[in-house]
C-alpha cells in the first residue's frame, strides 16, 4: 500500500494546547479505522503542526503521554513506523518558536534538518528547530521521549552560531551526553509517580540541555549551564552508588572530579538542601519502591539495600522524609492498593 500522508494545519479543538499534568492517549482506547486520525490530531495538539505518513494506515497503533513543566513540554510516544514532516507552510502558519528534543528509549529513528542526517538508536538523542523543516522517520516500532522548549529560553543560554549547527546532529547515549539521556529518562518515570518532585528537578533542564549543546560544538557555557551539567553528573553518581553506606562528600566530590565546596555549592543554590541531603531522599525513593515490590523483604534488608547503615537510622530517615515508618508505609499502600 502507497504511503498516506495527513496534513497539520489545523488545530484539535478537542484537545489542550497546553495540557496541565500527564496527558495520555492510546490507539488501544479507539475504533482501528479512527486510530490514525486519532493520533494526528493529538500530534497536532501542541503549538508546533506536522504532517504524518505511514506505510499502513489501516493497522495503525500508538501511545502518547505528555506533561506541561511550564518552560518546557515532556512527552514519551511510542508507535509503528511513521514520519512527521515539518514543512515550510507549516512553520509558516504556526511560526512556533520551538527547539525540541527526540530521545530515543527503544528502536531506530532517523532525523533530518538542515541537510543533516542522523541515525539514533537507544539512547541516543538530537535536536530539531521548528523554525525550519525537518522530518523524523521511525524506521521500527520505537519509543521516544520529546522535550520541547521555547527557543528564546534557548537563546538565553546559547549562542545563536551554535543554534544554527546544532540540529540533527546525533548526541550518543554514552559518554557525557549520557548522562542527559539518564536525567531525561529518570525524569520521564518520575513524572509518573510524583510530578511535584519531577517539576522541580525539571526546572534544571533547560540549563543541562544548553550546556551539553554548547560542550558538544566546543564553546563554553555559561557559569548557570555549566553547573547544571556537573550537578547532573553528581546526581547520576549518586543514583549509582546509593547503596554504599559509606558514601559521603568526599567521595562524591573526588569521583565526580570537584571540590567539596563547588560541590556543596552546586545543591545548595539549585536544590535548596545538602548533597546528603539528596542523597538521603534518593535512597528513602528507593526503599519506597522496594517496600512496594519486594512484599516479603524484611524492612532491615530493604534499608541495607538502599545504602543506610541499619534499621534504626533508616527508621529515623524514613519518618523524617515521609512522616510515616517503613512498615506502616508497606501497610497502608497495601490497604490501598
Amino acid at each position: 500500500m502507497a504511503d498516506e500522508e495527513v496534513g497539520g494545519d489545523s488545530n484539535a479543538a478537542s484537545l489542550s494546547s497546553r495540557p496541565v499534568g500527564f496527558l495520555k492517549w492510546s490507539s488501544a482506547g479507539v475504533a482501528a479505522t479512527d486510530a490514525l486520525e486519532a493520533w494526528i490530531q493529538v500530534v497536532n495538539s501542541t503549538d508546533a503542526k506536522y504532517a504524518v505518513k505511514v506505510s499502513d494506515p489501516d493497522n495503525f497503533h500508538g501511545a502518547v503521554s505528555r506533561m506541561d513543566f511550564g518552560e518546557f513540554t515532556l512527552a514519551v510516544a511510542e508507535s509503528v513506523e511513521q514520519t512527521l514532516i515539518r514543512t515550510d507552510r507549516q512553520v509558516a502558519l504556526d511560526n512556533a518558536a520551538i527547539l525540541g528534543m527526540g530521545l530515543v528509549v527503544g528502536g531506530r529513528v532517523q532525523v533530518e534538518q538542515a541537510g543533516r542526517t542522523s541515525d539514533l538508536g537507544p539512547g541516543d538523542f538530537t535536536f530539531v528547530d521548528h523554525l525550519r523543516p525537518f522530518q523524523f522517520s521511525l524506521v521500527e516500532p520505537s519509543t521516544l521521549i520529546f522535550v520541547d522548549q521555547p527557543l528564546a529560553v534557548v537563546r538565553d543560554l546559547v549562542p545563536s552560531r551554535v543554534l544554527e549547527v546544532c540540529t540533527g546532529v546525533r548526541m550518543p547515549g554514552s559518554g557525557p551526553t549520557g548522562i542527559v539521556s539518564s536525567f531525561v529518562t529518570s525524569l520521564v518515570e518520575l513524572a509518573k509517580d510524583d510530578p511535584v518532585t519531577a517539576s522541580a528537578l525539571g526546572a534544571h533542564l533547560p540549563h543541562l540541555l544548553a550546556s551539553t549543546i554548547c560542550v558538544a560544538h566546543g564553546v563554553q557555557p555559561t557559569e548557570e549551564t555549566r553547573d547544571a551539567f556537573a550537578r547532573e553528573e553528581v546526581l547520576a553518581f549518586l543514583r549509582a552508588n546509593l547503596t554504599d553506606p559509606s558514601l559521603d562528600a568526599g567521595q562524591i566530590a573526588t569521583a565526580c572530579r570537584i571540590s567539596r565546596r563547588t560541590l556543596y555549592r552546586l545543591f545548595q543554590d539549585a536544590e535548596g538542601q545538602s548533597v546528603m541531603a539528596t542523597l538521603r531522599r534518593m535512597r528513602v525513593h528507593r526503599a519506597q519502591e522496594m517496600l512496594l515490590a519486594s512484599q516479603d523483604r524484611t524492612v532491615d534488608a530493604i534499608a541495607r539495600a538502599c545504602g543506610f547503615s541499619g534499621e534504626r537510622q533508616f527508621h529515623r530517615v524514613f519518618r523524617q522524609a515521609t512522616g510515616t515508618s517503613p512498615a506502616q508505609f508497606r501497610a497502608d499502600s497495601v490497604r490501598g492498593g
